[in-house]
């Protein structure tokens, strides 16, 4: 197995982890407080990082990709944060099995990746247990969850930021590429939340600043991992493995942490992503 596949592997249950704390972080915080709180969190962590490597400045080639990386993944998150806030775990999460697909397009045009058969087959395996995942409620329920077509867009964002990143890590190393990204992300949020006269929204976190401080920690291990993997492998690839697991682990996680309930077709789909995941693997 490629040292790609195994960044992948290991990033995945990191994003899963942090689904299910910013659903919980979200009952407490609006979406833009939240979404500032984390990646502020995360700027410490980035710099010491980059600090230990050597801070080096990224290559000229680097604003470009950089500056649209930063302002899709400032959407994708206020996106996302307010997905899970207003609809259920089990049902916004899985569109992001959307993203593999999206990435499969924007790989090809922006960096000329293709997927050979064996591989695109497990993308097709990952995306029809999503499917199987979101039937049950039908194209009614579609229309009647808003969150589900919130995190549709962050699917689309995502597919985005990715090949973004590849691009970046032309022109950066794994640590100054997050560092930057974090920083351009804060500052975005930062003025957003000043325009908005809400930056004392802030300090309700502070009943939560030990799941806030963990949920920084692991959104750091997620992006570094997912980093080392798209420097290496097609970004379809990462992002297919790391929906099919978050995928999985939102329908557990729905189970434990906020009583959602797991039928039959939930553990189908599980199943069917399972064997994409696997398939890639062996592809």
């Amino acid at each position: 197995m490629s040292a790609g596949l195994l960044f992948a592997l290991a990033a995945a249950p990191c994003w899963a982890a942090l689904d299910a704390q910013r659903k919980a972080l979200a009952r407490h915080l609006g979406p833009l407080p939240l979404f500032t709180l984390l990646i502020l969190g995360q700027i410490p962590l980035y710099l010491a990082w980059s600090l230990s490597e050597g801070l080096a400045r990224p290559a000229p080639a680097y604003l470009g990709p950089g500056v649209a990386d930063a302002a899709l993944n400032l959407v994708a998150q206020l996106l996302f944060v307010g997905a899970v806030r207003v609809s259920p775990l089990s049902l916004t999460i899985p569109m992001l099995s959307l993203t593999p697909v999206f990435a499969v397009g924007t790989g090809w045009l922006f960096l000329a990746e293709r997927p050979g058969p064996v591989q695109a087959a497990g993308i097709a395996a990952v995306v029809a247990g999503a499917a199987i995942l979101q039937s049950g409620g039908g194209l009614q329920g579609l229309w009647r969850e808003r969150g589900v077509w919130m995190m549709t867009g962050v699917a689309a964002c995502w597919s985005m930021t990715m090949v973004f990143d590849k691009l970046c890590l032309r022109a950066a190393s794994v640590p100054t590429h997050a560092l930057l990204q974090a920083l351009g992300m804060a500052a975005g949020a930062v003025s957003l939340l000043a325009l908005r006269r809400e930056l004392r929204s802030l300090s309700a976190a502070w009943p939560h600043r030990g799941l806030l401080a963990f949920a920084a920690i692991t959104a750091c291990a997620a992006t570094g991992l997912q980093l080392f993997a798209v420097e290496r492998i097609l970004v379809s690839l990462v992002e297919a493995i790391k929906r099919a697991f978050g995928l999985a682990a939102s329908v557990v996680n729905g189970r434990v942490f906020f009583g959602e309930p797991i039928t039959g077709r939930k553990v189908a789909a599980i199943a069917v992503m399972g064997a994409g995941v696997v398939t890639l693997l062996l592809g």
